[in-house]
This record gives C-alpha cells, sequence and structure tokens, in this order.
C-alpha cells in the first residue's frame, strides 16, 4: 500500500490536530481578564464603616507570641496572645492554608491577640481532614491544666472558637468529628469549593453545631465562588446561628499578612461570639445590621443572630 493509501486508512483520532487559533483567542482573553480584575481592586476605594474600623484597629491589650518545638527543634505550635492580660481569655484555634504556616498570616494573629484572645495555630501544612485542627485543640486543653506551661490557667474552656483560611477553613469544619466538646464558633475565610477538596477533606455542613461565619471576596470566583459560599450557608441547620457574606474585590488570599479587608468583621464577630461583645453584635445582629448596609460587601445573609444579652 503506498503512503497515500496508508493515510486515507488513518483515523480521525490518529491524526493530528493543529489549532494553534485556541491559544491566540483565548489565552489574551484570559491574561486581559486577569489584568481587569488586579486594575479594578487596586483602583478600589475600601472604606470600612465604623464598627467595621474600629475592630481592624488593633485592640486595649499588648500582644506578644511564642512558638513551641519539638525535642528535634522543630516548630509545633504558635501561640499569640495578650500578654497584660491577667484573666483566662477565649481562645482561637488557627487553620493554614495548603502549604502555608501560621507566619503567613503572622500580623492578623497579633492583631486578634490584641482584642483579648489567645491564638494557636500549628506548622502542619495540610489541615483539610480537621484531626490537626482537633489535636491543637486538645494541645491546648493540656497546656491550660499543665503548671509549667505558657497557658496554664490562661484559658476560657468554654470559650473556643476557630478560624481556617482554604484548606483550613475545610478543616475547622471537619474538626468536630474528632472532637468531644463542639466548637463555639467556626469561621471559613476563602472556603474551597467542594470539588476542589481531596475525599479526605470533604466536609459537611449539616452536622455542624457551631455558629457559622462564611466569608469570601468576589474575586475569589476559581476556589471559592459566590455560589459554593452560599450553597454552604444553606446548607445550615435551621436555628443555628450563621451569616454568610462576601468582600468586594477580595481574593483568595485576602487574609494573609495582616487580614486585610476581612481583619474587621472577622475581629468582630469573635467578639461578638467568643466575648459576648454587646457593640460587636450591632455588627451582625438588631434591626439593622452594619454588615448588611456596608457597600464594601455583598451578597450577606444572616439567621438567628440575636443580640447579646
Amino acid at each position: 500500500m503506498n503512503e497515500e493509501g496508508m493515510q486515507n486508512r488513518m483515523s480521525t483520532s490518529e491524526q493530528p490536530t493543529a489549532r494553534p487559533w485556541i491559544k491566540w483567542v483565548f489565552m489574551p482573553l484570559i491574561v486581559l481578564l486577569m489584568y481587569v480584575l488586579k486594575l479594578r481592586e487596586r483602583l478600589y476605594r475600601y472604606r470600612p464603616e465604623p464598627l467595621e474600623r474600629l475592630y481592624r484597629e488593633s485592640g486595649p491589650y499588648r500582644s506578644a507570641s511564642a512558638v513551641i518545638h519539638d525535642e528535634q527543634g522543630r516548630p509545633l505550635y504558635r501561640i499569640d496572645y495578650p500578654e497584660d492580660r491577667m484573666d483566662a481569655c477565649p481562645v482561637v484555634i488557627w487553620g493554614n492554608g495548603s502549604d502555608a504556616q501560621p507566619e503567613n498570616y503572622g500580623d492578623l494573629l497579633a492583631h486578634l491577640s490584641s482584642w483579648g484572645f489567645t491564638i494557636v495555630g500549628n506548622y502542619c501544612r495540610n489541615t483539610g481532614t480537621g484531626k490537626e485542627i482537633a489535636d491543637t485543640v486538645n494541645y491546648v486543653l493540656r497546656e491550660n491544666d499543665k503548671p509549667t506551661s505558657l497557658l496554664y490557667g490562661k484559658i476560657r474552656t468554654d470559650r473556643i472558637g476557630a478560624v481556617g483560611q482554604s484548606q483550613g477553613a475545610t478543616g475547622v469544619l471537619n474538626a468536630n468529628k474528632y472532637l468531644e466538646k463542639p466548637l463555639q464558633t467556626v469561621v471559613t475565610i476563602a472556603l474551597p469549593a467542594l470539588k476542589w477538596c481531596d475525599a479526605k477533606d470533604v466536609y459537611e455542613i449539616g452536622s455542624q453545631s457551631a455558629d457559622l461565619f462564611f466569608m469570601a471576596g468576589t474575586h475569589d470566583f476559581i476556589i471559592s465562588p459566590t455560589a459554593s459560599n452560599s450553597k454552604a450557608y444553606h446548607a445550615v441547620r435551621p436555628g443555628q446561628a450563621a451569616v454568610m457574606a462576601m468582600t468586594k474585590c477580595a481574593d483568595h488570599l485576602e487574609s494573609m499578612g495582616n487580614g486585610g479587608m476581612h481583619r474587621g468583621y472577622l475581629t468582630a464577630w469573635l467578639r461578638y461570639r467568643l466575648a459576648e461583645d454587646g457593640l460587636a453584635a450591632t455588627a451582625f445582629a438588631g434591626k439593622s445590621p452594619e454588615i448588611h448596609r456596608n457597600k464594601g460587601w455583598k451578597h450577606v445573609s444572616t439567621q438567628n443572630i440575636k443580640d447579646v444579652n
């Protein structure tokens, strides 16, 4: 059979398909979209409302931090705490995003401790299963009873919450699988849509008993889009306290560093749910909650949010 006959017998799938036009059409569109989003983010002037602005500022306590190492000198936990607070205080367990470490959120953790919280983060780079978060909770409870510990007698064991970003957000939701007592509140920042989760990291909302705050950004439309956050919010059990809110123009990494545009309402929520701060509560509760009328936040929904008695 000659060469021409051989070519005629080649199946369609065997014949090379050249579509160079795809990269010349779609790649410029993708680059243009990224440029427009970044330009919009740079031009956007974020103007926080009064309560949001208040809780973005440093709190009344002096923040200090310590890193706990194992016998081989490897870091295990970072503890940020209000150095000049003498009584026991609420605890917030921090969940890192994929491959991140507590130092990637260092300024935010220090900020939260200035508002009277002890913040404890572990150095695990994969926190999605929730076991790592639960292990950190149990570490804190043990240290609270250990006379030689920095945390001895400093923890309100009835006031423990958890906050996680990205994979850490799945981790703080999954932690309840491994805990004997439930957390008081859980905040997810940039919670990944379920399609991005490994099988071991898949989370369930209907089994949650903690108060929930789903926080993300409108520019995080791939990993944590509005639709998946809304789906999680609407899966919350009836009668359970919950909030969902999307920060305008924020992307997936907004909370890293000093917390960015998430910082104010994250602090206010923790003050409201863990410290019974009546002023912070008005950002979310009452006849006209500030977060509902804040133009810097979109897709705001709340259920069963009550004032502090």
